[in-house]
């Protein structure tokens, strides 16, 4: 909601990078709502920490995916990091905004989409 009431009239985009597959699965239904209000949504893989192997098994990104399509969000899942930049460049229009929120190094895709828009 903060996003689009900045940005009034923009395409909004959000890359999202879960942190560790146990607080995703406990908030898995509070983060499907959160992207509501963006245009475009793209999930990288979860970034892992402390997380045991039953964790990693019961949650992946993919299911963070489904459960925010079946709340009407317009969201692809994309493993890397690298790719995602690919595919923002080839989507991204002048005008548009692209948000990234995350663990790991999920700002990178800005600074990387930055340089090949450039």
């Amino acid at each position: 909601r903060a996003a689009r009431g900045l940005y009034p009239g923009k395409r909004i985009w959000c890359v999202f990078q879960p942190h560790q597959y146990s607080r995703t699965r406990h908030l898995l239904k509070g983060f499907s709502r959160s992207f509501q209000n963006a245009d475009k949504v793209i999930f990288a893989d979860i970034y892992a920490a402390r997380d045991s192997e039953y964790e990693r098994a019961a949650m992946n990104s993919m299911k963070l995916c489904e459960e925010t399509r079946a709340m009407g969000v317009d969201v692809r899942y994309i493993p890397h990091l690298c790719d995602i930049t690919k595919e923002l460049s080839f989507q991204v229009k002048p005008g548009d905004v692209v948000i990234t929120m995350g663990a790991g190094d999920v700002g990178k895709v800005a600074y990387d989409l930055v340089s090949n828009l450039g």
